[in-house]
C-alpha cells in the first residue's frame, strides 16, 4: 500500500481538531476525576485509537461517495488533497483501506468492551456516524443540518465514552465538556460546507449552507457556543471561560467566511438569466468560475485558522481541567 496515500487520507488538521481534541479533553476529564495513576491507560489508548481511526476511515469513504461533487470543486485552489481526483488512488484502493481500518477498529473495540461493557454503546455511535454520514439510506452529508447531527453525538461519544473507559465511571462533568467540543467542531464543519457551497449545488449536495444560503451559519454556531460556554462557566466553573475567549475568535472568523460567501452570492444574483441558468447547471461563465475560485480560496484561509483554534481549544481546556479541577 502506498504510504503517501495513507498519509494524505489522514487529513490531520480536521482529524486533530475533531477526534484528537476530543481525546485530549477525555484525558483532562479523566485525570481530574481519578488522578493520573488511576487512569486505565492501556484501555484508554485502545479506545482513543478507535476514535481516531473511525474519523480516518471516513475520509476514503467520503472521497468515493463525493467524487462527482469533488470534480466540480476548487480542490487544488483550496489546498486540499483528494486522492481520487489527483489519480493517486482508485476507488478499489480506497475501499481496501476502509475495510482494513474498519476491521482494526472492530478488533480494538472488542478488546475495550471486554473490560468496559458500556463502551459498546459509545462505539456504536462512532460506527453509526461513519455510515450515516456517507452511505445510503441516510447519507446525511447530502442533507441539511448534518453538522450538528454528526458533531454533538460523536463528541459526546468520544469525551464521555473515553473518560468512562479510562476511569470505569460515567462522569457527568464530561457532558458539558463534550458539548463545548461539539460547538467548536460544528463551527468548523459548517465552514467546510461554506467553502464548497457552489460546487455542492452543482453536484446536488443539499448541505445546510446550500439549502439556507442567506443565513450566516459560520457565525451562528460559534455565537451559540459562546453563549453556552458563558452559561456553563457561571453555573459550573470559571475554567470554561477559556472556551468563551476562543469562541469569540471563532465568531469573528465566521463573520469573515459568511461575508465572503455573501459577496459571491451578490455577484451571482447580478448575472443575466442565461448566465444564472448556466451557473446552476454547473457550466458557469469563465468570470463567474474565477470569482468562485477566489471566494472559496479566501474561505479556506480562514478555515485553516478555525481548525487551529479548535485544536487549541482541546489542548487548553484539557490542561486547565486536569490541573485546576
Amino acid at each position: 500500500m502506498n504510504l503517501k496515500l495513507l498519509y494524505l487520507l489522514g487529513r490531520f488538521g480536521p482529524l486533530t481538531a475533531w477526534s484528537g481534541a476530543g481525546v485530549l479533553l477525555a484525558v483532562g476529564v479523566s485525570i481530574a476525576a481519578v488522578g493520573v495513576r488511576a487512569v486505565a491507560w492501556p484501555l484508554f489508548i485502545a479506545g482513543a485509537l478507535v476514535a481516531l481511526l473511525l474519523q480516518y476511515v471516513a475520509h476514503p469513504i467520503n472521497d468515493i461517495v463525493d467524487y462527482e461533487v469533488d470534480v466540480k470543486a476548487n480542490i487544488q485552489g483550496t489546498g486540499r488533497d483528494k486522492t481520487l481526483i489527483s489519480g493517486l488512488a482508485t476507488a478499489r484502493d480506497l475501499k481496501a483501506v476502509a475495510i482494513g481500518v474498519v476491521a482494526l477498529c472492530v478488533v480494538l473495540s472488542a478488546a475495550v468492551i471486554y473490560y468496559r461493557p458500556l463502551a459498546f454503546w459509545f462505539g456504536i455511535v462512532g460506527f453509526a456516524a461513519v455510515a450515516a454520514y456517507n452511505l445510503p439510506p441516510l447519507r446525511l452529508s447530502y442533507h441539511p443540518f448534518s453538522e450538528p447531527l454528526m458533531g454533538f453525538p460523536t463528541c459526546l461519544a468520544i469525551v464521555v465514552g473515553l473518560s468512562y473507559v479510562a476511569t470505569n465511571q460515567l462522569l457527568v462533568f464530561a457532558v458539558p465538556v463534550a458539548i463545548l467540543a461539539g460547538f467548536m467542531i460544528v463551527s468548523v464543519h459548517v465552514t467546510y460546507f461554506a467553502m464548497d457551497v457552489q460546487s455542492d449545488l452543482w453536484g446536488g449536495k443539499n448541505s445546510t449552507v446550500a439549502k439556507f444560503p442567506r443565513i450566516y451559519w459560520s457565525t451562528f454556531w460559534p455565537a451559540l457556543g459562546f453563549v453556552y460556554s458563558v452559561i456553563v462557566a457561571i453555573l459550573s466553573t470559571p475554567v470554561f471561560f477559556a472556551s468563551t475567549v476562543l469562541f469569540v475568535a471563532m465568531v469573528f472568523m465566521g463573520i469573515n467566511v459568511d461575508e465572503i460567501r455573501a459577496r459571491y452570492m451578490t455577484h451571482v444574483s447580478s448575472l443575466t438569466r442565461a448566465e444564472q441558468f448556466e451557473t446552476a447547471r454547473g457550466n458557469p461563465p469563465r468570470f463567474t468560475m474565477d470569482t468562485w475560485n477566489r471566494a472559496s480560496a479566501a474561505m479556506r484561509l480562514t478555515l485553516v485558522q478555525q481548525v487551529k483554534v479548535a485544536i487549541l481549544h482541546g489542548v487548553v481546556l484539557s490542561i486547565l481541567i486536569a490541573v485546576l479541577l
